[in-house]
């Protein structure tokens, strides 16, 4: 998936703590190697598969490691040392058991994925053949647009309302969608965009505490059609983009 992303992709086997000539050069600080190669038990620990991507002259490394059976707690802080020896950014943990909601609700309520540098590990499923299951991914596809599945499922319209705004003082059709946070995350929503608009910043960030619901403001121009289907596009502080579809019906 890297190659068909970026175009060049380069991906060894280390798992037995083997690292290439080649993959050695690419590598800006050789003393994690030492790190690696040293353990308490003896014998190697490293990343199952380690590589690079190069995209516009500059270059991404990627850690994988992988386990067939179900991921615990351990793994993820293993997966997480590799990438972070490595400065990864795409650091992967992959299973061929689904990603265990328990990790996910962990990851909600304290952010255990999360690492020093801006990126976070990436969990998913894979098959015996070692194919990605593309639906699996948590808590984001590292190659996709960035959709947290918390948020895409917990956050809920509960009513959208249409207001024509009385054209004699110039005030603008506006519309406002009730939010519900079903999830046990806060979400903080600091833009949004209807349709094909420009996207709006708004002036302070809404917060949606989990368990509780807010109106959200939306200001409809002339070329705004009651009864049609709009794309509301809401943007989160971390900058993630969270798509709903809604419909302006009745009025208040």
């Amino acid at each position: 998936m890297f190659s068909e992303k970026f175009g060049f992709c380069y991906l060894e086997t280390t798992s037995e703590g083997t690292f290439s000539d080649s993959l050695k050069d690419q590598v800006q600080h050789d003393i994690i190697f030492s790190f690696i190669r040293k353990t308490r038990g003896g014998g190697h620990v490293s990343p199952d598969l380690t590589g690079y991507v190069r995209h516009n002259g500059g270059k991404d490394f990627i850690t994988v490691e992988v386990k067939n059976e179900k991921l615990i707690l351990d793994d993820v802080y293993q997966a997480k040392m590799y990438a972070d020896l490595f400065s990864a950014k795409y650091g992967l943990l992959i299973s061929t058991d689904p990603v265990p909601s328990e990790l996910k609700k962990l990851h909600i309520a304290i952010h255990v994925l999360d690492r020093s540098v801006p990126d976070c590990m990436y969990l998913a499923q894979c098959s015996n053949l070692g194919l990605i299951e593309p639906t699996s991914w948590f808590p984001v596809d590292p190659l996709g647009v960035g959709k947290p599945e918390h948020l895409v499922q917990h956050l809920i319209v509960q009513k959208v309302v249409y207001k024509r705004g009385d054209r004699t003082l110039g005030y603008s059709d506006s519309g406002s969608v009730t939010l519900l946070n079903a999830g046990i995350d806060d979400v903080e929503i600091t833009a949004y965009k209807l349709d094909d608009r420009e996207r709006t910043v708004l002036g302070s960030p809404m917060r949606i505490s989990p368990g509780s619901q807010q109106d959200f403001h939306v200001f409809l121009d002339r070329g705004f059609r009651k009864n049609k289907p709009h794309n509301l596009l809401l943007w989160t502080k971390r900058d993630v983009c969270l798509k709903l579809a809604i419909l302006f019906t009745s009025y208040s």
